[in-house]
């Protein structure tokens, strides 16, 4: 399992009705156990079935279970024995390696699994042991599988009628799509003639616009017709190269060609005809003809009964007998002739069968060979209707030009690799550059900050020139000797020079590699340290979320409270009030308002209808109106007062 299979199961796994919000660490750091429990809750989700909770399960029927369901959605395990034992026990287990490719089968096939989970819900068959079958068993068997044909047939006319209801929505919203582009055309058509409505000379410019449209037409089909022609000419071009081709090779044959084997090669052919035609089938013809008059005999005859069928056996009967006596007379006459003679005749029997045979299987051979012909012209023909060509990659060429074709493949991803390779070192390289140019820039304004000078030093690289091969300048041998010595004692001094150079890159080498691999280690700890800060960050932020969500609801409950505390308050001043006498008590007045109504309803009553004083009703409604506006007042300068104090002073003045 790589990296992407892993990351698809964490995927599914964090997708409805799963949502168990995991990443790759968390998911590799499940128990064995809890990993066991995901592959259980997938299956009961494909089945459709309430979860089950292994730990409440006995181990042998949740390993039960698990398998009858992987057999059931046709999962493959291993083939071999051995790795077959491990993958159950893996599996049974928990183990990592058995379970990610079966969660990665189950998620890659859910839509599948479901299906065959439903239909194994009533085909899956019920194995009953030979012993304990009866009459009664067996009759139930019977009309179960009765039922499952049934079922099948149920099921199968089901999805079509399904599959058919979804082309009929389909075809339905394209209808809908239909009717409303035609709206929106009829609508722009409408604003169209709208906008026109006032243009002068308006079927003037539809004319031109008309021909303006035949005339754009005309120039594309004229524009078709010369592509069909360009076309036409590179095919005629080929077969022009092609007929030339082969007038050529029929020249080179024609200037090599030898008569002599043309005419050999045609006396034979004539020949074999002559013999077809003259020997074989005019004897054929003649073996024939009886028959044919047998058979016209027979038509031109009267009708055949059955006394007529009697006689006709009766001389076939006879004739039999004749042909046998005369068989044995031939035989008794060729045992008094000399063997020799009877040898060399059965030789040429057998001669003439077997030249009878070849020339059969010739004539089959070339009835073959024209039907072969014609269906290759008829082939060459609907190639040529197809594409213009007539020339037919043979098996051998094909062959050729993959492999070509494969060795370039090949050859291009390896440049193709080598060209990504050096494109990575080049933006490393600039990369490095870009950073170390602006290190030393940095550097450089840091050293004019503290009042130093950069000075520019150019360094001159020097050029190695390649030494120049030329004749030696003596020709004495004991000279030469004494320079090839003295070069192999240069060498080997700078060999001695070269090998702690060397023994130096190796330690560099190893301490580099060392280094590396340290640094790799350390970016796992880092890469695997910042996910689970990430997930630390993450579940804090939920918290904080709750938190202070839940600052907003106590801030909106202690508002509430507070306008009751003020309510409570306002309440308790007025009955303070009361009881110090400063006011009357609310009861009391509500009680003199009440008889004060009653007694204005008594002189209205009195008055027996006659209408109130209008000046006395306007003085009384601006004397409540002022009542309630002297109040409102008070109220909310009580309100601004009490606010500015902090809460725990307000709670301990009401108390």
């Amino acid at each position: 399992m790589n990296t992407s299979d892993i990351r698809e199961i964490v995927a599914h796994l964090n997708e409805p009705p799963f949502s168990m919000g995991l990443n790759l660490i968390s998911f590799d750091n499940f128990t064995k156990d809890k990993l066991l429990q995901t592959l259980s809750d997938v299956l009961c989700y494909i089945n459709d079935s309430p979860k089950i909770d292994i730990r409440s399960e006995p181990a042998d029927q949740t390993a039960i279970r698990i398998m009858n369901a992987l057999k059931i959605f046709k999962f493959k395990p291993p083939t071999d024995i051995e790795q077959l034992d491990e993958w159950r026990a893996g599996v049974v287990e928990g183990s990592p390696a058995a379970i990610h490719p079966v969660l990665f089968y189950l998620f890659e096939n859910v839509d599948q699994l479901k299906t065959r989970a439903y239909l194994a819900r009533f085909l899956v068959r019920v194995e009953v042991p030979q012993e304990m079958q009866d009459s009664d068993l067996h009759q139930m068997q019977e009309e179960v599988n009765e039922l499952m044909d049934q079922f099948k047939e149920v099921h199968s006319r089901t999805q079509e009628i399904s599959g058919e209801s979804e082309h009929i929505e389909v075809l339905k919203n394209d209808l809908k799509t239909m009717e409303s582009e035609k709206d929106q055309i009829t609508r722009r058509i409408e604003r169209i003639e709208q906008r026109v409505k006032n243009i002068p000379n308006v079927d003037k410019i539809v004319e031109f616009a008309a021909r303006k449209r035949g005339e754009s037409e005309r120039i594309k089909e004229m524009e078709d017709r010369k592509t069909e022609i360009r076309q036409d000419m590179m095919k005629s071009e080929k077969k022009m190269q092609r007929r030339a081709t082969d007038l050529a090779e029929l020249q080179r044959a024609a200037e090599v060609i030898d008569p002599s084997g043309l005419i050999k090669e045609l006396e034979a052919e004539i020949q074999t005809n002559s013999y077809l035609a003259n020997g074989k089938l005019a004897r054929e013809i003649e073996e024939q003809r009886p028959k044919i008059g047998v058979l016209s005999s027979l038509v031109q005859g009267p009708a055949v009964d059955e006394a007529s069928i009697e006689r006709l056996q009766k001389e076939i009967e006879e004739k039999t007998e004749s042909n046998n006596r005369m068989k044995e007379e031939r035989n008794l006459k060729e045992e008094d002739h000399d063997e020799n003679f009877l040898m060399y005749r059965h030789q040429t029997k057998a001669v003439e069968n077997k030249k009878d045979n070849a020339a059969q299987r010739l004539q089959e051979a070339r009835q073959e060979l024209e039907h072969i012909e014609a269906q290759i012209q008829e082939k060459k023909r609907e190639l040529r209707d197809r594409t213009g060509e007539e020339e037919v990659v043979t098996t051998v060429q094909f062959r050729n030009y993959v492999s070509k074709m494969r060795i370039k493949t090949n050859e291009y991803k390896k440049k193709r690799k080598e060209l990504d390779h050096m494109q990575n070192e080049i933006n490393v390289l600039n990369r490095t550059s870009q950073i170390i140019s602006a290190q030393w820039n940095q550097l450089k304004g840091k050293i004019s900050d503290m009042g130093g000078e950069v000075m520019d030093v150019t360094i001159e690289i020097p050029s190695m020139t390649r030494p120049k091969t030329a004749a030696p300048k003596t020709n004495d041998i004991e000279e030469l000797k004494a320079m090839i010595k003295q070069l192999n004692v240069e060498v080997s001094r700078k060999s001695d020079q070269l090998a702690p150079l060397r023994k130096e890159h190796q330690e560099k080498t190893d301490e580099f590699n060392t280094l590396m691999d340290t640094l790799r280690e350390k970016k796992r700890d880092y890469d695997r340290k910042k996910a689970a800060l990430q997930t630390g960050f993450e579940e804090t932020k939920r918290e904080v979320e709750d938190l202070e969500n839940r600052k907003v609801k106590t801030e909106e409950k202690m508002k509430t409270a507070e306008e009751k505390l003020e309510m409570a308050r306002v309440q308790k001043d007025r009955v303070d009030r009361e009881r110090r006498g400063e006011e009357k008590p609310y009861v009391q007045e509500l009680q003199e308002r009440i008889q004060q109504a009653q007694e204005e309803q008594e002189v209205l009553q009195s008055h027996g209808g006659e209408q109130m004083n209008f000046e006395m009703a306007r003085k009384q409604k601006a004397m409540w109106t002022g009542m309630q506006i002297l109040f409102e007042a008070k109220m909310k300068a009580m309100k601004e007062r009490d606010s500015s104090q902090p809460i725990g002073d307000r709670i301990a003045r009401l108390s």
